[in-house]
């Protein structure tokens, strides 16, 4: 079985705009592409989330962009969109690449903060900390609603928590999408653990979370980790909380 990225991690912003990869996802990233580790490709998803892939995979993506319809507006639009966020960076020696202005604005985040670094099968992503337990409360209550639906004969189908109906066109292989041709980016969402199709306008603004209700999170103390553990919705355990990576 191949190498894939897994797990997620805590790492630092620095003052400049620059963030490292996990030492575990710098050795899968070696593996995949032996001849092309000191590059990485990066671009700004639907999410929020800054998707960093490996440089031969963000080369497909270029690929796809490439072969869409000149002479279909919506594709010329995902097309357009995705090249105007998407970048290809250099790693240093110590395995960071420098954010830019633009993308940091757009996640929301900031300088000398720390970010989640998240696996994602074939390729990471970063996200502002708030994003990503937020994006973990919607998939918990995702799962509780769908375990119900599937415990009742007739029910409704499951929503997003804009009130859309989740629509499943079956089994897909990682880099595959619900639409085929735009896998990870916008025009389509790729079935990615965690990763759920959570549209938010794209406006460079510092996300504001809603606290959950109590029922919905418990938090406590717990040093090196911030100032909480991250949200756990009922019936799940502390799964999903990201590593320190030291350095």
């Amino acid at each position: 079985m191949a190498q894939v990225f897994m797990g997620s991690f805590r790492m630092q912003v620095d003052g400049k705009g620059r963030v490292g990869l996990p030492s575990k996802y710098k050795s899968i990233l070696r593996e995949l592409c032996p001849e092309q580790v000191d590059s990485v490709g990066v671009m700004i998803t639907p999410d929020r989330s800054i998707k960093v892939m490996p440089y031969p995979y963000f080369l497909e993506e270029i690929e796809r962009w490439s072969r869409m319809d000149e002479h279909n507006a919506y594709e010329m639009m995902v097309r357009n969109m995705n090249t105007s966020i998407a970048d290809t960076m250099a790693l240093d020696n110590q395995n960071r690449f420098k954010l830019n202005q633009m993308m940091m604005d757009l996640c929301g985040i900031e300088l000398q903060t720390q970010v989640v670094v998240s696996g994602c099968m074939d390729h990471m992503r970063i996200y502002n900390e708030q994003v990503y337990y937020q994006a973990l409360n919607n998939a918990f209550s995702l799962s509780q609603q769908q375990q119900q639906t599937e415990a009742t004969a007739g029910a409704a189908p499951i929503q997003q928590p804009d009130g859309q109906p989740v629509v499943d066109s079956g089994a897909r292989t990682p880099r595959q999408s619900s639409q085929g041709q735009f896998p990870g980016g916008w025009g389509g969402y790729s079935a990615q653990p965690m990763m759920m199709p959570m549209m938010m306008p794209m406006v460079p603004v510092q996300p504001t979370i809603t606290q959950p209700s109590q029922n919905m999170m418990t938090t406590s103390g717990q040093e090196g980790f911030g100032p909480a553990t991250p949200p756990v919705a009922p019936g799940f355990s502390q799964m999903g909380t990201p590593q320190q990576e030291n350095k």
